[in-house]
């Protein structure tokens, strides 16, 4: 929505340097008035209204204005050239905006990357830690190994799997952050 803000933003600042632009050239106006003045004095006889409005009281105005800028104190000039900057302005925000999206959708796309290998890492890890479990529970349930060794191999295995549930949920909120810089997320895709 900021890209799109700065894109119309940039396009009213176009046109209107279009505009301050042409101020330079001459200016012709016409334009036509007509009214009436009705009056209505309390207690005296008045002409009707119809007579007032229709016949007695009309009046028509016509004119025609040509407007040629010769000299302005360079008023016009002054303001084509604050347009021309403020247009120069909005041009550079649109294109700052545009950098920013796409380091956004390139450091979410980046992130969800990371997100994904650390998944399959805790997962080799909670495969891996599973196995040492298993196989330092056999070594002493056979009474090659004390109660120590076992409950080490067991906090890792938790702890593998604390990391392995950890990464699971960064890896989906790290999709839904991604959809969003994209611009593609939608209600539905929110767990």
């Amino acid at each position: 929505s900021d890209l799109k803000q700065a894109v119309y933003a940039e396009k009213a600042l176009r046109h209107s340097f279009s505009a301050a632009k042409g101020r330079y050239y001459p200016n012709i106006f016409a334009g036509v008035n007509y009214g009436t003045r009705y009056n209505y004095v309390q207690g005296q006889s008045n002409r009707s209204f119809d007579n007032q409005f229709y016949s007695d009281n009309t009046r028509l105005q016509y004119g025609a204005t040509l407007t040629i800028p010769i000299w302005n104190a360079w008023q016009y000039k002054s303001q084509a050239a604050l347009a021309r900057v403020n247009y120069k302005n909005a041009t550079i925000r649109r294109e700052n905006a545009e950098v920013l999206v796409k380091s956004d959708v390139q450091r979410a796309y980046e992130t969800f990357n990371g997100a994904k290998k650390k998944h399959k890492a805790a997962q080799s890890g909670v495969r891996a830690a599973e196995l040492a479990y298993k196989t330092e529970k056999e070594r002493y349930d056979l009474g090659a190994s004390n109660i120590v060794q076992l409950a080490t191999v067991n906090a890792a295995y938790v702890r593998a799997q604390g990391d392995f549930a950890r990464s699971t949920f960064n890896l989906m909120f790290q999709r839904v952050l991604m959809a969003y810089a994209e611009g593609t997320l939608k209600f539905e895709d929110i767990p």
